[in-house]
């Protein structure tokens, strides 16, 4: 919850002791997690559905299955029979393909559908943010022409350190993706002569990149500026860009042809597809990429399938160009 947002006085906590760990405790969930705050119940139940949404949407499952519906012993019957008869057809595969000297195997090829070009510009400058929430004295009180008991309130409010620190962080986050970024528009081809199955594919980005998920852009993007309220006046702070009458990102859809979950961390990217048949493909848009530096970068992707004994190492390249003025 912001720390503006109206708290009946029953539900403030009043002890030193309780809210000094209701502050650690919201340090600790803020560290190193991306946090979204909200400042009334409908603001939070939006906020919440759409997180729902988002996670459902990078990793689909089948749902909920009653009890009443599921026989445990049959099912385990049938799987045990069906295990057999793929055991038999495997082997007798194998032994017609050693014959005819018919080797069957997959060929995963990971792709951009068009060549990745970032047109950045330098980004605009973060604001110094430890110094924009310093604590205000008297005679800030006479520039403001506010009252001193009025600075005291204001004083009592201001964010915590760890708070200032995050939001430091989300405004460089939107500052470089502000200034460029380019959509990582994937196409994984299977080129061989059979299905390969359980896919699993590492995307290792080097330093100069950031990989950012699709689904994230409105949040990082649409960050509210930092304020001072003041008696009814509002401060904004100076040299922050807002968004332009009609600057609007594209809008992406989620893609539906066959990508079963993707996830990143640390600057890597996972994508996990359950099957491409021979000959066939699927498609990720789930990722942009955004350049800190100028410069043509190398990303490291690791295909692995249950039809590999080892993974398949390729590359993608990414260039970085100044857009021209």
């Amino acid at each position: 919850m912001k720390d503006e947002a109206p708290v009946k006085p029953t539900f403030q906590e009043t002890e030193k002791d309780r809210i000094k760990k209701l502050k650690d405790f919201r340090t600790e969930v803020c560290d190193h997690r991306t946090v979204d705050w909200w400042s009334n119940p409908d603001e939070l139940a939006g906020k919440v559905i759409a997180a729902l949404t988002r996670q459902m949407a990078r990793k689909p499952r089948i749902g909920w299955v009653r009890a009443s519906e599921f026989s445990i012993e049959k099912s385990h019957a049938e799987f045990l029979e069906l295990t057999e008869k793929v055991r038999a057809l495997e082997e007798e595969n194998a032994s017609l393909r050693e014959k005819t000297g018919d080797k069957r195997e997959p060929k995963l090829v990971i792709e951009t559908l068009s060549p990745v070009v970032i047109n950045a510009t330098d980004p605009e400058q973060t604001p110094d943010l430890k110094n924009w929430y310093r604590k205000l004295g008297k005679e800030d009180a006479e520039r403001l022409n506010v009252s001193v008991s009025t600075l005291t309130r204001y004083n009592r409010n201001l964010p915590s350190e760890s708070e200032i620190e995050e939001l430091s962080e989300d405004l460089q986050t939107r500052a470089k993706i502000m200034a460029g970024f380019s959509w990582l528009d994937l196409i994984i081809r299977n080129n061989g002569t059979s299905r390969a199955t359980d896919i699993t594919i590492d995307i290792e980005v080097p330093e100069g990149l950031s990989i950012y998920e699709t689904l994230d852009l409105p949040m990082l993007t649409e960050l509210q500026l930092p304020k001072h309220e003041i008696r009814g006046k509002e401060i904004y702070l100076e040299g922050l860009r807002a968004r332009e009458a009609g600057e609007e990102f594209p809008e992406r859809l989620i893609s539906l042809q066959g990508i079963n979950g993707w996830d990143i961390s640390e600057n890597k990217a996972e994508i996990t597809i359950d099957e491409i048949r021979h000959y066939s493909a699927k498609r990720c848009i789930e990722f942009f990429v955004v350049g800190n530096e100028v410069g043509t970068y190398t990303l490291k992707c690791s295909i692995m399938c249950a039809e590999y004994t080892e993974p398949s190492i390729q590359e993608l390249t990414v260039e970085v160009v100044k857009k021209p003025v």
